[in-house]
Parts: structure tokens; sequence; C-alpha cells
């Protein structure tokens, strides 16, 4: 049995995807028979109710203590870059004997890197680079990670493995008639009122948009309001949910009191696993005009419920045009508001065909226990290698 230390830089829900899916890959791979312990530095591991019932081991206290603690793990998974306990675990590893594997979290990708620059490059050159090589593997979630690490990295053995997402046991809606929107290529116009006549041609239909993650610039809502605001869609509501991040909501407050969408749009805060059930439910279709993502968990999630997504191409979402479960634009706000123009007009009979797409693919493709089982296949792997 292999005993593995699975790290988090925190697993409190404010922190966004890997709060969720870190602890969620824990149970799995216990499920699997690896004897799995879960510890991040601000003991926020100690509130995993769910992992501990799954038979994981939930660690607080300082990292030396974890990892001497009797039985020392065979194999260390860490989870993000750049805070010091990373280049801690890395210096303790090694002086262990440790292998330890680094999932990146979608923390080299280009956007990410330009964010507090010289402050990253300072690290880079004095630890992160270091410590990056001397893993065992790199695991990243997209195929534009893999190509960023590998650019920063020439050689590195890199390993892709996407996130597993867990299946409602029944759709938002039911199937209505057979159909496609058709997805909606860059640049395309969403329709000839698009192309020709401006934004002035409200949709048809009505219902509610959700916004689903952390308040902060990398997700693009300051352009999904803009684009709201030029569209003005009648009966529709704009719902944004999730924890703010560096005051980011106060701005964007502001922001809809200056473009006058208070009528429209409403922020939720951070919700819980009960709410955020709920408002996947209660939505007709999930936005997420992110500027960059590694994976972009809550796609997979509204797939998972039969909701229907228009989202970026700066997402690792581009399968939703060829299975036909949603729209595709540019990260830039001209893209954006042809793309939503497209979406909220789709007939609700057509969106929910969609949906059911997307729930279909994910069922196939995205289980937690297929992505357990390719990290078990990529541990056994990495302790063969010694």
């Amino acid at each position: 049995m292999i005993r593995l230390l699975l790290v988090g830089s925190s697993f409190a829900l404010r922190y966004g995807g890997p709060a969720v899916s870190v602890p969620r890959l824990a149970c799995e791979l216990a499920a699997c028979g690896v004897q799995v312990s879960l510890w991040a530095p601000d003991g926020s591991a100690l509130q995993l109710a769910a992992a501990a019932s799954a038979g994981c081991a939930l660690q607080a206290g300082a990292l030396p203590a974890v990892l001497t603690a009797q039985r020392p793990p065979d194999l260390i998974h860490d989870n993000g870059l750049w805070w010091r306990h990373h280049h801690q675990l890395c210096r303790r590893a090694q002086g262990l004997r440790l292998p330890r594997i680094v999932s990146s979290r979608g923390m080299v990708l280009p956007w990410c890197l330009r964010q507090r620059r010289w402050r990253k490059c300072m690290a880079w050159h004095l630890y992160q680079g270091r410590d990056l090589r001397r893993a065992a593997a790199l695991h990243v979630t997209c195929a534009a990670e893999a190509r960023a690490a590998a650019a920063l990295l020439p050689g590195v053995r890199c390993a892709l493995i996407p996130n597993g997402v867990d299946l409602p046991a029944d759709p938002v809606g039911s199937a209505g008639p057979v159909g496609s929107a058709g997805p909606l290529a860059v640049g395309e116009p969403a329709s000839p009122v698009a192309a020709t006549a401006g934004w002035g041609a409200a949709p048809a239909a009505a219902g509610v948009a959700l916004f689903l993650g952390r308040l902060c610039p990398v997700k693009g809502i300051d352009l999904l309001l803009q684009a709201w605001a030029r569209l003005q869609p009648a009966g529709w509501q704009l719902r944004i949910a999730g924890p703010d991040e560096g005051g980011w909501r106060r701005r964007l407050e502001a922001q809809v009191q200056a473009l006058g969408l208070q009528a429209d749009v409403r922020f939720l805060g951070p919700v819980n696993a009960t709410i955020r059930e709920r408002e996947l439910r209660a939505a007709d279709l999930l936005v997420l005009p992110s500027r960059s993502e590694s994976f972009a968990m809550v796609v997979a999630e509204a797939l998972a419920h039969g909701l229907p997504v228009l989202t970026t191409t700066a997402t690792p979402w581009q399968q939703l045009a060829a299975i036909e479960a949603g729209w595709l634009c540019a990260a830039d706000l001209t893209s954006l508001t042809l793309g939503l123009q497209r979406a909220l007009g789709t007939p609700a009979a057509q969106r929910r065909t969609m949906g059911l797409r997307g729930r279909d693919h994910v069922a196939r493709q995205l289980s937690w226990r297929r992505t357990a089982e390719q990290f078990l296949h990529l541990y056994q792997q990495v302790l063969r290698q010694g």
C-alpha cells in the first residue's frame, strides 16, 4: 500500500478549485487503496470531514513533525507553487530522500506568471526553478499548461491528468427536442443583428446566467459586466457567486452602479456546497469569461449538472465546440458580447439538449475514479524509478 502525503496551500473554500479538487482526489485515492494523509500550512485539513470519513488522515502542525511522525510517507504530492511551504517541502523531501510530485495548478501559465512579475522572477531564480527541476514529475491539467511548463523547464517530466467531477443523480433539466444551437467559433458573429446593427437586439428568451468562482481579475467578470450592459438582455438575471479576493468585489459593485445594472446583477458572496448546488440547478447558463485557467473546475461541474456553458478560449474547454455543449469566444469584450448574445438567444429546449450532451461527456471522460487511477499509475511509476 502506498503511503501518500497530499499537500495543499489551503483547503479553505475561498481559495478556489484546488481547495475542492485536492480533497476529492484524496477520497478517491483512498478508495483505490492508497493510505492518504492531507496537510496544509494553515491547518485547514482538519476541517475536511468527508476526507476523514473516506479514511484519509488529516494532519496539522509543523511540516517536520508531519513528515517524521510515525511512518514517513512513500511519496509526496504537492499542489501549487511560489509559497514558502512549497520550498520547505522540497528541501525536506530531499533530506528524507522522498520522491515529490508537483501539481502546478495553473501557476506556470503566462497570465499567472505576469502577476507580481518581479516577485516571481526573483523567486524563480532563488529557488522555484530549482525546486521544480528536482521534482520527480510535474502534473498539469491541460495541454496549454504542459506547453508552458516545457518552455520554462525543457525536458521536464510532465503528466497531463484532468480533474474529475462528481455526477449528480439527475441533470438540471430534461431533454428537449434534439437539435443543436451550434458552437460559437472564435470571431464568428452571433447573429446578423450583431454583425450589422450593434448590440441592441435582446434575446427573446429569459432566465438566469450564473458566474461561479473567485472574484478576482483573472476571471474576467469586469468584461462580463460590460458585455451585459451592451446587450441589456430583457428578462435575464446575472448572478455572481463566489468569495472576494483582494477587494475585487467592491470594484465590480462600483462597475455595476456605473453601468446601471443594479436591477439585473446580484452578488451572492461565498457559497457553501448546498447553495452552490442550488444555484447550479436554478441557472439556465454558466458563464466563465476567464482570462486564464488551468482546468476550470466549475465548467465540469456545470456540465455534470446538464448546464450549458459559455467560456473563453483561454480555458482548456475547446471540446465544448466538438461536443456541442456550449459556446467559445476569445477573452475580449467584443467576442464575449457576441458569445453572450448567442447563448442568451438560444431557445431553452436547445440549451437543455446542449447541457445533456455535456453531462454525457463528463460521465464518460471525467469520473473521479478514472482520475485517481491515472494518478495511482503515476505514483507507481515514480516509486519504481526510485
